[in-house]
Parts: C-alpha cells; sequence; structure tokens
C-alpha cells in the first residue's frame, strides 16, 4: 500500500509541476498610420482571450510605435487597437505557441473610434470560421454559421498559390471539376455535385452580376483575373432562393479590395513557354469615405501544338492534311471521301482580358467591368474535321455598369434599404469563325447579342441580436439574339433592340445560294431568333439565433420568367413561374463543433442560346447534266423552343470541427433533378427548314427523374517552427466521390468517381513554395448515337497531376515590395485527357498540355 501511494504521489506532483512550467509566449507588433506610414505612440492595445472569459490586458505603444505582451499564456486571443482620431482596428483569433514570438502589425485609418475593423490575416483556422460572408444569405453572417456548404480563398491564398484566372483558382476548389477543351463553343465545362454547365453557376464582384441576364454559355477562364482580389467565396449547391433563376449549381463571389486597402499600386507580369504571358494590375486612391479602384488583367498564349505531343490522336491530320491537305468530308459518310484545303500551321490560341473599376463614396458605389476571351473553335474535335487554323476563333464579350446604395436612416441602425442597378450587354465578336465539316468547310461566321437591366431592393430588419428579415424584389428587362447559325459573312455586332431582317441583309443558310435548273434561287434565309425575356421576383428571409447553439434560417422566393418571341408573327409569350425555398440550420453543440442541415431548390430558365441554337450543312443536289435541283442536309443542330425549365431539389447534411490551426470537415448530399436537358439523334429521315437531311440533333428535356449523390471529407492543418515563427507549412487535402442515375446512361456526365486534391504550402522567411495535387477517376461525356444507333458513352481514364508555384520576396521597403515567382503547370509532363462534348466530330477524350512553366515578377506601391 505504501508502495502505492508513493506512486501516486509521484504522478500528482509531476503534473503539478507540468502545469507550472507551462511555457509562456509574446506578442510584439508595431502600430503604424496606414495612409502615411508614420509611428503612432501612445495607442492603446488590448489583448482579450478568443473565448471563455474576457479578462483584458493592456499596453501602449512605445516611442518607435512598438508594443508587448510578455508570457502570455499559450491560446487564441483578440488584439484590439485604439488611438485618438483613428478608427479601432482588431485582429481576430491570433495564436500564441509556447516559447514563441508573434508578430502582429496595426495599420490604424483615420475616423471614429466607434467604427471598429477587424483583420484575420494573422486568424488561426479556429478563428476564421468568425469571418464574415453575405455570399450565402441576404445579410452578413459568419463562415460557421452560414447554412451551405462555403469554401473561401484569401488575398494571402492567392499570392501564394499563384492564381490568375478564375479557372486556376476553380482547380483546387473540393467538389469542383474543370473540363478543360471539352467543346468549341464554351471551351471549359465546369460541374459540381454531378450537376455541370457554365450556365449554372452564378458569378458575383461584389455581390453584384458579372454575367449574362439570360444565362448564355461562355467560358470561365482569365476573363475573371483574381489575382488581386480581396477573397473569392464559393457557394456549392443551389441558391435561387436568393439569387434568382441562375444560381443553380452554385456561386462565386470575387470580393473586391477598397478604401484604404485598395490604395497604391500593384502589377504582376509573367512570361513563359509557348508565348503565354499572363498579367495583372491593381490601381486605388482615397480613404474610407471616398475612393476609387480598378484592376484587371490580360492573357495570352499561342497553345501547344499537340499534333506533336499527341501523334495518335492526330495520325490522320499529321499524315493527310498538313502533308497534301486532306481532309474527311463528313462523320455520316461511310466511305470516307476526302477534299482538298490549304495547309496552314497548327494554331490553338487563346487570349482573354478583364478590367473593372468602382467609384465609391460613403454608402453609393458605381462599377464598370468589361472582359473578352477567345479561342481556337477548333478545340475538342478531331482535326480530320475541324483543321486547327489561326482564323478559327470562338469567344464573348461581356460589359456592365452597376450603380448601388445602402440607406441606413440616422436615427435607428434596426434597418436599412438597399438599392441595386445592374446593365450588361454580351455579344460575339465578330471574328467569331468556324471552318470544318458542319459548314462544309466554308468561312461560317457566328453572331448573337443579350442586353438587359435589373433592378433590385432589398430591405433588412433587426429586431434584435437574434432576429433577422429581409425581403426584396427584382425587376429585369433583357433582350437577346441568341446565337445565329453559320453566317457566309462577317456581320457587325447586333444591337437586340431593333429587329434585323435577314433578307435585307442577305444573310442565308450556308450551301444555299445557287440557282436551279429552272432559274429559280435556293437561297434560304436564316431564322434569327429575338426574344425579349421580363423577369418579376420577390424574396423574403428571416433568421433566428437560439442562444448561439441553434441558427436557423427561413428563406422563400417567387419568379415569373416571361418569353415573348419577337421573331414569331404572333409575338406569342411563354411564362414560368418558381418558388424556390431555402431551409438551413445549424447546430452548434460546443464551441468547436458544428452541424449543418440544408435543404435548398433551384430554377434554371433555359438560355435562349440552348433553345435555339441551330447549325449544320446544307448542300445542292445536281441531275445528270449537272443542274442543280434543290438543296438537301447533312448534320444539323435544330432549334426546341418549346425546352422547360430545369428544377433541382438538394439536401445536404455537414460538420465541421476546428481547433486551433486544424480543420476537418465532412459533408453528404444528394441531388433531385427534372426536365435536365439532354440531346436527342433522329436518323429516320428529318427534314429541317422542309427541306430533307441525314442527321437532326436536338435539346429536349428528360422525362426521367435524376438524382446524383455524394460526400466530402477535407482536413487543414498548418504547423508554424521558429521562435518568430519565421517557418510556415500549411496543409489542406479533400475527397470527393460522386454517383447517381441517369435514364439511359451508366456513368454521370463530366462527373468523376472520385477525386483528391491535396495541397503544401512551405513558407520560411521571404520564400515560398507552393504545390498543388489533383487526381481524378475517370469522366464521361452525355453519349452519342452513331448512324447505326449504336450509343456510347466517350470520356477520359484517371490521371493524376501536379502544379508548383514558388515566390521569392527581393525586395520589402516600407511602400515597395518586389518579389520574383515561377510556375510550373504539369511538373511531371504527365499525359492525360479531359472529357469533350459528344458531338459527332468531337474528340471524346481531349488532350491536355504536357509541361509548362512561365516566370515573371510582381511589384507593389504604396501598400
Amino acid at each position: 500500500m505504501k508502495n502505492i501511494y508513493i506512486i501516486l504521489i509521484f504522478f500528482l506532483s509531476t503534473s503539478v509541476a507540468f502545469s507550472w512550467t507551462e511555457i509562456s509566449g509574446n506578442i510584439r507588433g508595431l502600430v503604424t498610420n496606414h495612409e502615411s506610414g508614420q509611428i503612432i505612440r501612445g495607442a492603446t492595445i488590448k489583448l482579450i482571450p478568443f473565448k471563455g472569459k474576457k479578462e483584458e490586458t493592456k499596453s501602449f505603444s512605445q516611442d518607435a510605435g512598438e508594443f508587448l505582451f510578455a508570457n502570455v499564456k499559450p491560446g487564441l486571443y483578440n488584439l484590439e487597437c485604439t488611438a485618438f482620431g483613428f478608427k479601432t482596428t482588431r485582429i481576430i483569433g491570433i495564436q500564441v505557441r509556447e516559447d514563441r514570438t508573434k508578430l502582429a502589425y496595426f495599420k490604424l485609418v483615420r475616423g471614429s473610434a466607434a467604427e471598429v475593423t477587424e483583420i484575420y490575416t494573422y486568424a488561426a483556422l479556429e478563428a476564421k470560421q468568425n469571418e464574415a460572408t453575405a455570399t450565402g444569405s441576404s445579410t452578413q453572417e459568419s463562415i460557421k454559421d452560414a447554412p451551405a456548404t462555403i469554401y473561401v480563398i484569401t488575398a494571402e491564398d492567392i499570392e501564394d498559390r499563384g492564381y490568375m484566372g478564375i479557372n486556376e483558382l476553380l482547380l483546387d476548389i473540393p467538389e469542383i471539376e474543370i473540363q478543360n477543351r471539352s467543346n468549341s463553343e464554351d471551351y471549359n465545362t465546369i460541374s459540381s455535385r454531378g450537376i455541370y454547365g457554365n450556365e449554372k453557376i452564378l458569378v458575383l464582384v461584389d455581390g453584384i452580376r458579372y454575367n449574362s441576364m439570360v444565362s448564355t454559355i461562355y467560358a470561365l477562364l482569365e476573363n475573371y483575373n483574381i489575382r488581386y482580389a480581396e477573397r473569392v467565396e464559393v457557394i456549392l449547391g443551389p441558391a435561387s432562393a436568393l439569387y434568382g433563376a441562375d444560381a443553380y449549381m452554385g456561386v462565386i463571389n470575387i470580393i473586391t479590395k477598397k478604401g484604404i486597402k485598395a490604395k497604391g499600386a500593384a502589377l504582376t507580369g509573367s512570361y513563359g513557354l509557348y508565348n503565354t504571358t499572363s498579367n495583372a494590375f491593381q490601381f486605388g486612391v482615397g480613404n474610407e469615405e471616398i475612393s476609387f479602384a480598378m484592376s484587371g488583367g490580360f492573357y495570352y498564349s499561342d497553345g501547344v501544338n499537340l499534333n506533336d505531343h499527341y501523334r495518335d490522336e492526330f495520325r490522320f491530320y499529321n499524315n493527310s492534311y498538313l502533308t497534301n491537305g486532306q481532309v474527311l468530308n463528313s462523320p455520316f459518310d461511310p466511305r470516307g471521301s476526302t477534299r482538298t484545303l490549304p495547309i496552314e500551321p497548327f494554331n490553338m490560341s487563346r487570349f482573354s482580358y478583364f478590367i473593372q473599376g468602382k467609384f465609391r463614396y460613403k454608402r453609393l458605389s458605381i462599377g464598370v467591368f468589361h472582359n473578352q476571351e477567345q479561342h481556337s473553335s477548333s478545340v475538342s474535335t478531331r482535326a480530320q474535321y475541324s483543321p486547327y487554323l489561326k482564323e478559327s476563333k470562338f469567344g464573348s464579350s461581356l460589359s456592365g455598369l452597376n450603380v448601388e446604395h445602402k440607406y441606413i436612416p440616422k436615427n435607428s441602425k434596426k434597418w436599412s434599404l438597399n438599392t441595386l442597378f445592374n446593365a450588361t450587354f454580351m455579344f460575339l465578336p465578330t471574328n467569331t469563325r468556324f471552318l470544318n465539316t458542319f459548314s462544309s468547310y466554308k468561312d461560317a461566321y457566328k453572331a448573337g447579342t443579350d442586353m438587359g437591366a435589373r433592378l433590385t431592393e432589398t430591405f433588412n430588419y433587426q429586431f434584435n441580436k437574434y432576429h433577422k428579415f429581409a425581403a426584396g424584389i427584382t425587376l429585369q428587362h433583357s433582350l437577346t439574339l441568341p446565337k445565329s447559325s453559320d453566317i457566309p459573312t462577317r456581320q457587325a455586332i447586333f444591337i437586340p433592340m431593333r429587329l434585323t431582317s435577314s433578307v435585307e441583309r442577305d444573310i442565308y443558310y450556308l450551301g444555299t445560294n445557287y440557282t436551279d435548273v429552272d432559274g429559280n434561287s435556293l437561297k434560304i434565309y436564316q431564322d434569327l431568333y429575338y426574344i425579349r425575356r421580363i423577369i418579376l421576383g420577390a424574396f423574403a428571409e428571416y433568421r433566428v439565433n437560439i442562444k448561439d447553439k441553434l441558427l436557423m434560417t427561413l428563406g422563400l422566393r417567387f419568379d415569373q420568367i416571361i418569353d415573348i418571341s419577337e421573331f414569331a408573327a404572333d409575338k406569342h409569350k411563354k411564362a414560368y413561374n418558381s418558388i424556390n425555398p431555402r431551409l438551413g440550420l445549424v447546430y452548434k453543440p460546443i464551441d468547436n463543433l458544428t452541424f449543418k442541415l440544408f435543404y435548398g431548390e433551384g430554377f434554371l430558365q433555359p438560355p435562349p442560346q440552348r433553345k435555339y441554337d441551330h447549325f449544320g450543312a446544307f448542300y445542292p443536289i445536281t441531275d445528270n447534266n449537272g443542274k442543280y435541283t434543290h438543296i438537301q442536309g447533312g448534320f444539323w443542330r435544330v432549334p426546341n423552343e418549346d425546352l422547360l425549365p430545369e428544377k433541382v431539389r438538394t439536401i445536404e447534411l455537414s460538420t465541421k470541427y476546428t481547433k486551433e490551426d486544424f480543420s476537418l470537415s465532412a459533408n453528404a448530399y444528394a441531388n433531385f433533378i427534372q426536365n435536365a436537358i439532354v440531346f436527342e439523334t433522329d436518323f429516320d429521315n428529318p427534314t429541317f427548314k422542309g427541306v430533307p437531311i441525314r442527321v437532326a440533333e436536338q435539346a429536349v428535356n428528360s422525362t426521367e427523374l435524376i438524382h446524383t449523390y455524394g460526400a466530402t471529407l477535407r482536413a487543414d492543418y498548418q504547423f508554424v517552427f521558429g521562435r518568430e515563427e519565421q517557418t510556415k507549412l500549411k496543409v489542406h487535402a479533400s475527397y470527393s466521390y460522386v454517383d447517381g442515375a441517369i435514364h439511359g446512361l451508366e456513368r454521370l456526365p463530366f462527373t468523376a468517381n472520385h477525386t483528391f486534391k491535396a495541397g503544401v504550402l512551405f513558407k520560411f522567411h521571404d520564400f515560398s513554395l507552393n504545390n498543388s495535387i489533383i487526381y481524378r477517376s475517370a469522366t464521361f461525356n452525355t453519349g452519342y448515337t452513331d448512324i447505326d444507333g449504336n450509343f456510347a458513352q466517350y470520356g477520359n481514364a484517371p490521371f493524376a497531376i501536379w502544379n508548383l508555384f514558388a515566390k521569392y520576396k527581393i525586395l520589402k521597403k516600407a511602400k515597395t515590395k518586389l518579389n520574383v515567382f515561377v510556375k510550373v503547370n504539369n511538373v511531371l509532363n504527365n499525359k492525360y485527357y479531359h472529357t469533350t462534348g459528344n458531338s459527332a466530330i468531337s474528340l471524346g477524350a481531349s488532350p491536355q498540355d504536357p509541361i509548362r512553366f512561365v516566370g515573371g515578377l510582381s511589384i507593389s506601391f504604396g501598400k
């Protein structure tokens, strides 16, 4: 017994000793004026525990602006700095470690001390969950309180990972897949949770729409440059209850810098293999009351000569076209007949640019933006049917204006009224051109535009800390000329406010400009499908917080969409009503653990581009004397103006645990989709414009219910080394599983069953190295039926890709910083493929780039 007592006393004494000898840490820093850079003496700095008892410790900035908190117990803290004539600045979630010195810098902004600015730059992962977001709800709420899944990429993340375009950022977001060079018009196809289509994801900048108002499909590339964004928020799942008919698959919100954060200038330039250059700039002047900021970027690349790297896929092109100019006449010609074209070198160049500016005065902001993107119109196709020519281009151009004002009464902080007006104009560049089998190897130009204006009024009311209410109305008026069929001559930009006669402009279908044996014209003039779209919407949302343990969100939106066909003689109307509810429950049993249950519905009115999309080939038939008698057709994509809206219902359960610098999250979801748009192929003597054709393909609504389901597991952790934490290692990894059922298909289109993504960032003083790894299992397209009635889904094999970005700061002064960097994509030079569309001339699996790298400089002034 005596021995037992001795052992117990030993363990108790050692545990007490360990608790007494816990090594404390320190916090030291500097207080300066953000605008002038001058030190501030006598500022009061408070050290406040991040949670638990709010015992404050005070310090003051000394003659050199420095401050120190010594012997701080390890844990999470907030730092709050106040000084006469300056706004209060609060550094959230700074983590103190044993025997480490944490550095913290306050840059104060002139203003009232009652105004508080929160800084999350130093925050641990646990503290970052408290950062506010307004993308997932009608009012601001913290990330951990948002009912839907949200991924936030900060300005620091963007700089450390070397992102330039939105496409690069989305590659690393869990649950999102991108198929590059997947089709000739959209260039890339984005999918998430078993749903695919670029038109199904809403792009916002500062919460304002920066995409087509009629859901015109376009590429998401460097035409949205995010190099100098404050952060990017990506919401997954339907959000039609908040944003309306096109927030179907998710929302991307690019938050720009404003006020003091935008002040100064920055420039990034790079150059690399294949004459690739990617550049960005940011400029800002002003203060927190009045400011102007603008940013933008430009990208260009000659592109890789894929025929040199993937010789099997380009064997006919290399051996026949580049040798003697031969191409195949038609994929539906069993004889494999050929014709001869002029020989031109392989070309797959593309470019993008983006520019946006915003003026802010108090609660008023005025913004403008413009972007454009152009790529080869042969991408994703077999070169024997569509040679890769320099002149073959497709793209889009988007411009817009927005005015926003927030009214808050002086005598009440309980309510506010936000007014937002925005207008956009989108068009196909006039040099858009195809030359392929569908155009009978003749120049085929395209025309298409859409324009619209939208007014939204949002009323917010806060009853108290625990009850919030929001309601609003939306009015939208849009005009569009959906993408035309192939046009024989280059056209000026169409303005859809006035109807254009195809007869007056001599716009006819290719292959019909002939005269028959009797002297009659065989010309068939094109149908130009002008559409007027009117949207009337209303929404409401109520949020309640019950003892900071249970948060509930109830939302509902009603939209009426009216399409008026200006093309039809009777100008008939098609009206669609949509009611989209939204329910979110957030339960926090303990501070570090959160459970969420979300139900939402999405609604997508068919884009006019999808309803009226038509292209193909006509050709004349001759008699025995070689005289033209009539017109026939080969393959034709034909319009279908009876397409119905797509509907998705989503239920999702998720959980997240965060503790200091560790985070573990998981979610599971199910989607139920009605009226999904699919394509049917008809070989049974079809006709178009009364002319017999060989094959007709048409977009139709699926009559079967589609369901998809899946789950994602993600972990984040960061390590910090060194007495002054000069070495940092940040690791994140995620695994996603997706599956489902679509009638007639074995596999979900554009969706891999298994996806693994990981990133490792190493930082040592002024050097950083970021590694990104992506693995995807096999992916398949929507399938294709050949002339013999055989159906098959084509796609790409599993692949893994490793990308790298390294940066070194070679100059660091008070107002000037200069970095040198190098970016390497596909470090291991793997051959891999992405899935293409289901066209008769598609590759099925589109070859991707070999190893490529760029190097560059990044410089900033006055920041």
